[in-house]
């Protein structure tokens, strides 16, 4: 193997750049005199690399057109079109990229025939369509809807045109940029109509507000019918844990779906959210005034179904409702059936594509936020939200608070601008207090942006970015300035904090606030790697006692699986001697509700664990005596569709039984498993990873598990539950979990077994 290279290339040509070749040996010099003729000859060659080495120091320093930049500013892929950089530099790229290695890039050929008339007028469909955005107006539905050949489309556009220009149809929009409230009034909504270009890649996962943006620096995932964004394209795992204890992490929600229920008086909202939410009786004031929101379980026919926000107005008779997307569909025709909407007054507004969000998470979320929303001064509310943003504690501010008010457009502000500075000593104990009694909701604003007409006038004679900058030429301040109303609010699920607002307003506030340095962005991956890190379970893959918790298991076990199935024989781990009948690709709860069962059939406390001949008696019925019978038991039971373990409920009699240990009857209709959600910590060394096993401490082995000199991996019989979510916490500097067990296990201790690992390790668990 040839020796490293004592410097690379790069700092070879640095170093190279800046030396001097200089000569030792001086001729002019000699007997105490200097020649002056002789004395310039020789410094000849030294004058010469010295201006020579300043012009090597010159370009070595030099930027490129098409350079490296930080991390934080670098895209998917850098494009190498010299038309997407300014005029003025374009020669220069192209010198540089012919003196590079790949040297310049293929043109491309002209298109021919059929290809070239198919582009042409796809350009004519653009256009027209762009014409038909200055009139004020969108593409017909039926453009997008209907499979129209090419030239049905352009016919169809060519004669709303004329309607449009003959004033016989009236412009549906009151601005140039496509903006509108797009609402469904007792029906679902359908999906936003605005840039025909894009149209056809929406038919069946709409894009978010801030698709563009995201599809330039994040993996994207279609799922629950959006286009998500999944994970940033670079590395961030330890830059996100520091972002979130020291920074601003912000995520674009708006897949989160809202819903506005309008009902007749307040005592019909008092039932309603009795009906959805855990709170029972009279709703606290608070609450019911919209002075603090409820973020915590909604149930449908008297069962949780998953994690929501539910902010009331009670001066407005509203209700909105924010749930996540895979509950959407289902929740909101509850909520018609529930309110008897065509027979009483009540409401249900679907405002999934018409109310956008933004999440923060970390200390400076307040501050962030505060830097790109200009509010007026004088307002007794703002006086607290600016106080408030100077708290870089946001564990202090209680769950629930919330501020509603009306914000500038910030694209009328250059940059992000701190806080107005107060020389008065904030007292924040003073400003918690007072956050808990005074107001800091605003009606009038609440009103705008929870009524469909007025929230889609705060659209009206919106200005494009080529606009601004052509007032921002006239004047340096900008006199027509548009307000918009929002609402923000601390979530107790996730500990962010969530702004509201109008969909089409969410990406002005979102590319503001990238301009602030210490802000980071996230997707998916991030918001469960911060839920983690803090011991939270994140929906759906932890809560898997729920319907789409568990569809999401069943969904990763089967991609798992076929990934396996598509290695060489040579490639796959030999799960059938660590797992045996158990599934290695997910957890499988269906083994656990069956050997559970099975086990309390036994009429002895302790299950044999030799190989022995299966007993039967006088009906040829199985007795279980042994281990081997359990599993001989689980394999004859058939599977079936439904979820088979459920959430603790200490009111629940099935519940009751399973603690006390009752034996079942009936081996066919085994009951759902009642389970607690835990997170786990492991003790000492070791990893837990996702699908892990977990298992009870043999009572025979218990001396030697706690002493570390036991690595046998506990029977089938042993286990109690699965790890959901396990990964090595930066928060904690060890490995952690998240997932359940059986809720009778009492133990503090449990084992947890990685799938295909025969190693066990200690672990200490807690409910969450």
């Amino acid at each position: 193997m040839p020796p490293k290279p004592n410097i690379s290339n790069k700092k070879a040509k640095l170093y190279n750049s800046r030396s001097i070749r200089a000569e030792l040996t001086d001729p002019s010099f000699n007997e105490g005199k200097l020649s002056v003729p002789d004395f310039l000859s020789s410094r000849n060659f030294e004058i010469k690399s010295f201006e020579l080495s300043q012009l090597n120091s010159k370009y070595a320093s030099s930027t490129r057109c098409f350079q490296s930049l930080p991390r934080k500013l670098r895209r998917r892929t850098a494009s190498h079109n010299v038309k997407r950089i300014p005029k003025r530099l374009r020669n220069r790229a192209l010198r540089e990229m012919q003196n590079s290695i790949n040297g310049l890039p293929p043109k491309k050929k002209h298109l021919r025939g059929r290809e070239l008339y198919r582009l042409k007028m796809s350009k004519r469909l653009l256009k027209l369509a762009s014409r038909i955005k200055s009139l004020r107006s969108i593409p017909s539905e039926d453009i997008q809807n209907k499979p129209l050949k090419l030239r049905q489309k352009l016919k169809i556009l060519d004669e709303q045109i004329k309607s449009l220009c003959k004033n016989t149809a009236k412009p549906t929009l009151n601005n140039k940029m496509g903006s509108y409230d797009n609402t469904g009034i007792n029906a679902f909504a359908s999906k936003p109509r605005g840039n025909l270009k894009y149209a056809k890649r929406q038919n069946n996962f709409v894009w978010i507000p801030t698709h563009v943006w995201h599809a330039k620096r994040f993996h994207m995932i279609k799922k629950w019918g959006y286009q998500i964004p999944l994970e940033p394209t670079q590395k961030c795992f330890k830059s996100t844990n520091r972002a979130s204890r020291n920074e601003t992490i912000i995520y674009d929600t708006s897949y989160y779906d809202c819903l506005i229920v309008e009902t007749v008086n307040s005592a019909e909202a008092n039932t309603f959210l009795n009906i959805i939410t855990k709170l029972k009786g009279d709703i606290p004031k608070k609450i019911l005034s919209g002075h603090k929101c409820y973020d915590d379980w909604l149930f449908k026919d008297g069962k949780r179904i998953g994690m929501g926000l539910v902010f009331s107005v009670e001066d407005l008779n509203k209700i909105l409702i924010r749930v996540h997307p895979s509950l959407y569909d289902e929740f909101f025709e509850y909520v018609k059936s529930l309110l008897k909407v065509s027979e009483t007054g009540n409401n249900v507004f679907d405002c999934r594509y018409s109310l956008g969000s933004i999440e923060l998470n970390g200390p400076k979320s307040v501050n962030s936020l505060s830097k790109v929303l200009h509010l007026n001064s004088s307002d007794p509310i703002t006086k607290n939200w600016f106080e408030l943003a100077k708290l870089n504690d946001p564990n202090s501010v209680p769950n629930g608070t919330t501020f509603s008010f009306n914000i500038k457009d910030p694209r009328f502000f250059k940059s992000p601008t701190n806080v107005p500075y107060n020389t008065d000593v904030v007292n924040f104990n003073d400003l918690i207090v007072r956050l808990s009694q005074e107001r800091t909701i605003d009606i009038d604003t609440l009103d705008v942006l929870l009524d469909n007409g007025k929230r889609n006038n705060t659209y009206c004679d919106q200005l494009s970015t080529k606009e601004i900058s052509r007032e921002f030429q006239k004047d340096k301040v900008v006199q027509k300035m548009h307000e918009f109303p929002v609402l923000i609010t601390k979530l107790k699920s996730s500990n962010n904090w969530t702004l509201i607002c109008p969909w089409y307003w969410t990406l002005p506030i979102w590319l503001k606030l990238n301009q602030i340095h210490h802000i980071s962005t996230g997707g998916i991956k991030q918001l469960h790697q911060i839920n983690f890190e803090h011991c939270r379970a994140s929906y759906p893959i932890d809560f898997q006692f729920l319907k789409e918790g568990y569809l999401e298991n069943k969904f990763k076990s089967t991609i798992a699986e076929a990934q396996y199935a598509k290695k060489p024989k040579s490639k796959r781990p030999k799960y059938e001697i660590s797992e045996g009948i158990i599934s290695p690709f997910g957890c499988d709860w269906d083994f656990l509700q069956k050997m559970i069962f099975a086990s309390s059939l036994s009429n002895n406390s302790t299950l044999c664990t030799k190989n022995q001949f299966g007993n039967f008696d006088e009906n040829l019925i199985r007795k279980v005596e042994s281990v081997n019978d359990v599993i001989a038991l689980v394999k004859q039971c058939q599977s079936n569709d439904q979820i088979p373990i459920e959430l603790y409920d200490k009111h629940n009699p099935q519940h009751i039984k399973f603690i006390n240990k009752s034996s079942f009857e009936h081996m066919d209709e085994f009951p759902k498993v009642p389970v607690l959600q835990i997170n786990l910590q492991i003790q000492g060394r070791g990893s837990i990873q996702d699908n892990s096993r977990i298992y009870r401490i043999p009572s025979e082995t218990r001396n030697q598990y706690l002493r570390g000199t036991f690595d046998h991996c506990p029977p089938p019989t042993d286990l109690i539950g699965f790890v959901t979510s396990g990964s090595y916490n930066l928060n904690l500097g060890f490995a952690s979990g998240i997932g359940c067990i059986v809720a009778s296990h009492k133990d503090e201790l449990v084992l947890v077994r990685n799938v295909g690992s025969s190693l066990t390790r200690l672990a200490k668990w807690s409910i969450i």
